[in-house]
């Protein structure tokens, strides 16, 4: 009695042993902080971050004087004359620039169109709405001489930049406004009756930029200095070189959309001119 009272004891107790633990604890399977963690699918940019062009014409260190000019021109409408001359959407000759409302000692109401620049060479930009080869003439006014120069527009509308001879640029003197002026030869008979564009152009020290690591850095630099001529004509070169860069087309979008040049965003750079003694300056 006493061997069959112990075997069965020892048959509870091994009992408890090798099967208690099974039946205790939970299922390792559905025990939810055991459970490998899923990995989530990763946010990632279609494009990279980075810092927008910002420009902005208020940190100008520009003086105060009044640049009375003219941003954009209709012309005239296509005449017997010369029907060459006829717009394509609705988009007269454009100069690339700045523009504000100003207000005169007198009181008066003024377009002002003014742009700083600080280093050298100087390019100038326009959009030309014609399709055909017409001349065109760009004047400058210096401190003691205007300079005139006739190029051949191509057949083609869209965005033009006309870069100055180095050394007209390097005889800029800075804190100084130098006005200019270009037109189209539409109607040699009326030159009244041609399209045309005038602004001024303003040296500014470039000594009193920070340096910049790249050329990337350099074009948000002038961009937040109010510098927008060499902002612009940075970015217009690297338009042609990167056409499909997606960070240069939104550097140029926000540039143009500060001014209100939205219109042009999308139109092509055509061709850049080097005025030089084959252009030939003529002084008065």
């Amino acid at each position: 009695m006493k061997v069959q009272i112990l075997f069965s004891l020892f048959v509870q107790i091994a009992t408890t042993i090798f099967v208690l633990p099974l039946v205790s604890q939970p299922s390792l399977a559905n025990h939810p902080s055991d459970r490998p963690a899923i990995k989530q699918p990763l946010s990632i940019p279609l494009i990279k971050q980075v810092n927008r062009l910002i420009f902005n014409f208020n940190n100008a260190k520009a003086n105060r004087q009044t640049a009375p000019g003219r941003r954009a021109s209709g012309g005239r409408r296509p005449s017997s004359e010369n029907p060459a001359c006829s717009q394509s959407l609705n988009k007269g000759l454009t100069a690339l620039a700045p523009e504000r409302q100003e207000v005169t000692d007198n009181g008066e109401e003024m377009r002002s169109v003014l742009a700083l620049s600080a280093s050298e060479p100087l390019t100038l930009w326009f959009y030309v709405p014609y399709t055909e080869p017409l001349e065109a003439e760009l004047v400058l006014v210096g401190d003691e001489s205007d300079y005139s120069y006739s190029v051949k527009l191509p057949n083609q509308d869209g965005i033009i930049g006309l870069q100055l001879p180095p050394q007209i640029t390097q005889s800029l003197r800075a804190g100084q406004r130098y006005e200019w002026f270009f037109s189209i030869s539409c109607y040699p008979a009326n030159p009244s009756g041609n399209p045309d564009v005038s602004g001024w152009i303003e040296k500014v020290n470039s000594t009193a930029l920070p340096p910049s690591k790249n050329l990337r850095q350099k074009i948000l630099r002038y961009a937040e200095e109010g510098i927008w001529q060499d902002a612009l004509t940075l970015l217009a070169n690297q338009r042609l070189i990167q056409t499909n860069d997606a960070i240069v087309q939104q550097d140029w979008t926000d540039l143009l959309q500060a001014e209100d040049l939205d219109d042009f965003v999308d139109e092509p750079l055509v061709k850049v001119y080097y005025l030089d003694s084959h252009s030939q300056p003529v002084t008065q």
